[in-house]
Order: structure tokens, then sequence, then C-alpha cells
């Protein structure tokens, strides 16, 4: 938990990362909603690697399944980069 994000936190600042964090909020669940609704649209590509199999398990098991951290790290994600590019094309289109 809190511990290890500090740890992570300051070997990531020890390297010269600028690093922030944040607790999410909510259930898991729901913060995956805009995630799933992007892959049933076909919208979601998985960049090739030995962990697919692993992550589209565990997303083919959520929110029921014995794991959902992958997922749940992959929603957080695509919401910063929703969020970004979103304000990058309105400061781009005025």
């Amino acid at each position: 938990g809190v511990e290890r994000t500090q740890a992570l936190v300051r070997r990531l600042q020890t390297v010269g990362l600028a690093v922030s964090t944040e607790h999410p909020t909510g259930k898991k669940v729901h913060r995956a909603e805009p995630l799933a609704s992007k892959a049933e649209a076909g919208n979601v590509v998985l960049c090739p690697g030995d962990w697919r199999d692993s992550f589209r398990a565990e997303a083919a098991d959520f929110p029921n399944g014995t794991h959902d951290d992958q997922i749940d790290a992959a929603a957080g994600a695509d919401s910063k980069l929703a969020v970004r590019t979103a304000a990058t094309v309105f400061t781009h289109s005025i």
C-alpha cells in the first residue's frame, strides 16, 4: 500500500523522473466501464508481449475473477490518457 508506493516514488525520483500519485476512489468495476466500452467497440489494441494472455484472462473474468489489478491499472491509464487527449484536442482546435 502506502509504504510500497512511497518507496517506488523515491526510487523513480532518484533517477530523475517526475512522479505523482493518486488514490483512486469508487468501485473498480465503475472505473473500468469506459475502457470496457472502448474494448467492446473494438477501439483497444494490445501491444505484443507475453503479458497479453494473462491480461485477457483477467479481463474475461472481471469483475468476478480472482485478480483485477491489471484491469484496474489499465482503466486508470485509459482515464488519464482520455483526459489528456481531450484537453490536447480542445487546446489545438482553438
